[in-house]
């Protein structure tokens, strides 16, 4: 009792409770029927004229120039949340959510920003493509009419090369559960990526499709488990070691149970030490 009591209390210090974090690129421009890259030609009255770089959605052509009514979002901001209001300075290139305005039908090219302030992103100036492809990528996935299509074409950018395309994936079939048994050879790989948020959704995606599948019923499930006992123990990053420690625990056997003793006992990080003890008093008979 005073183990589960003491865990209530790393959880809470931890803060290991889900918070709401940023949307990712795909799920924050879904709301939007157009998407562009663009660049800020300054303010011209109520409005912020700007030039489309790149188009990633939308009835819109690179070279336009667009009017931004930027009154209109900063008039209805959550003063708490966005004290300072949007400000597309001159010069600067943005991301940008937009839609027709209804009120300025008589003003061509006039347009507000979806998702209020939120709408808009900053855009890099060099390296502006590596982050606009990928976007028409997901844009057009989006777009697609048919759900099935939709989740072959998203599976697919698991062998993406795009970090960006690759994250989307793994993020949004883990949000979904839409994983299958045959994913597994295919985002394995992912387990050594550079990028450490990379690494912890794999991490995550393998836990749901073992969970799913059983770990009986895979053909290479002791290669699996080996692996993902080599990132628990010796990941550099700690929420990878915490999301591997975590998809051990779907394995059965008391040599699992050894190893999450271990981390238990000597991991560097309490988070994970604490993932690890909850992972062997759930494993408990009766648990």
């Amino acid at each position: 009792m005073m183990i589960v009591v003491v865990l209530a209390l790393l959880q809470t210090a931890l803060g290991v409770e889900a918070r709401q974090a940023p949307l990712d690129h795909y799920e924050w421009m879904a709301v939007a029927p157009i998407v562009v890259g663009a660049t800020s030609l300054g303010e011209n009255g109520k409005f912020v004229e700007i030039e489309i770089t790149h188009r990633i959605r939308g009835d819109v052509k690179v070279g336009a120039m667009l009017s931004i009514d930027v009154k209109h979002t900063n008039r209805n901001r959550s003063r708490t949340v966005n004290p300072r209001g949007l400000r597309l300075l001159e010069g600067d290139s943005f991301l940008l959510l937009l839609s027709p305005s209804p009120e300025h039908k008589s003003r061509k090219h006039s347009y507000r920003v979806v998702r209020g302030v939120a709408g808009a992103r900053e855009l890099p100036l060099e390296g502006a493509d590596a982050v606009v492809q990928p976007l028409q990528v997901l844009a057009a996935i989006q777009d697609l009419d048919d759900d099935g299509r939709r989740w072959d074409e998203m599976w697919r950018l698991f062998e993406e090369d795009s970090p960006l395309l690759i994250e989307t994936s793994l993020a949004q079939s883990i949000k979904f559960s839409r994983v299958r048994a045959d994913h597994l050879d295919v985002v394995r790989p992912l387990l050594e990526h550079p990028e450490a948020d990379i690494r912890r959704r794999t991490a995550e995606i393998i836990r749901l499709i073992v969970k799913r599948t059983g770990a009986q019923n895979l053909e290479d499930g002791a290669s699996v488990r080996n692996e993902l006992v080599s990132t628990a123990r010796r990941d550099p990053a700690i929420d990878v070691r915490a999301a591997a420690t975590e998809a051990l625990s779907v394995f059965d056997g008391s040599v699992i149970d050894d190893i999450l003793r271990e981390i238990a006992e000597t991991d560097p990080e309490q988070m994970v030490r604490y993932i690890a003890q909850k992972a062997l008093i759930e494993r408990r008979p009766g648990s």
